[in-house]
């Protein structure tokens, strides 16, 4: 009797440890540990169609070393060398051009599929839909359905909400931006994909305005 409770114990502890042993190797792989900053470098100008350039990817492991494995591609190009390699030789095939590389090794959590980044060369614009003086009143619905509708047709620009309030109400600025968005409900809501930035700046008198710009620039405004 005494011998199986001396076998019972044994075995108990022994599943003790391998259970706090499991425990901690899981607490040790849930740590924060930094994902990786991967940048695509190209040649000094973009290739001509049916030219080749050199592009290279550089890894910042924020110290923590992992293995990792490189597969490039493009859109509208063709890997002629250096496949599975840091440095890689592609050929331009068509208009569309744009170079990519999936780096694997990172942790599940970070990001793996990167993109070469261009300058944007889009000329900056900024355009002012409406302008609200003062309080909100039933007068002014019609300014706020079409900024609504706005949203939800022109995705691929920005949108800007300025509340101009004078400096002794300025404490006021959230509850005007409450309210607004409750008109904003009325309407149907902002559209799904559109880019809304709200933003308050001391004013001589109260105001909204309603601003469609470019993704590189902003209300002028804001550029004081």
């Amino acid at each position: 009797m005494t011998k199986n409770l001396d076998l019972f114990r044994s075995i108990f502890f022994l599943a003790l440890v391998f259970v706090s042993f499991d425990q901690i190797l899981k607490a040790q792989d849930t740590k924060p540990e930094p994902c990786p900053e991967v940048t695509i470098n190209g040649p000094p100008s973009e290739p001509n169609i049916n030219e080749v350039g050199n592009y290279s990817v550089v890894v910042d492991t924020k110290e923590v070393y992992r293995e990792t494995s490189y597969v490039w591609s493009a859109i509208d190009g063709e890997i002629v060398g250096g496949q599975g390699t840091t440095n890689a030789d592609i050929k331009r095939t068509s208009e569309d051009f744009l170079v990519s590389i999936r780096v694997n090794g990172f942790r599940p959590r970070c990001e793996r599929d990167f993109q070469e980044k261009r300058p944007d060369l889009t000329p900056p614009e900024a355009f002012l839909l409406n302008r609200v003086v003062g309080p909100i009143s039933d007068g002014d619905e019609d300014k706020i359905k079409s900024f609504v509708d706005e949203t939800r047709t022109n995705t691929k620009q920005v949108f800007w909400v300025v509340i101009g309030c004078q400096k002794k109400d300025f404490d006021r600025v959230e509850t005007r931006r409450q309210s607004l968005l409750d008109v904003f409900y009325n309407f149907g809501r902002i559209g799904h994909d559109a880019r809304l930035t709200f933003v308050s700046i001391e004013a001589e008198e109260d105001f909204i305005e309603f601003w469609r710009t470019t993704a590189n620039t902003q209300p002028p405004a804001l550029a004081k």
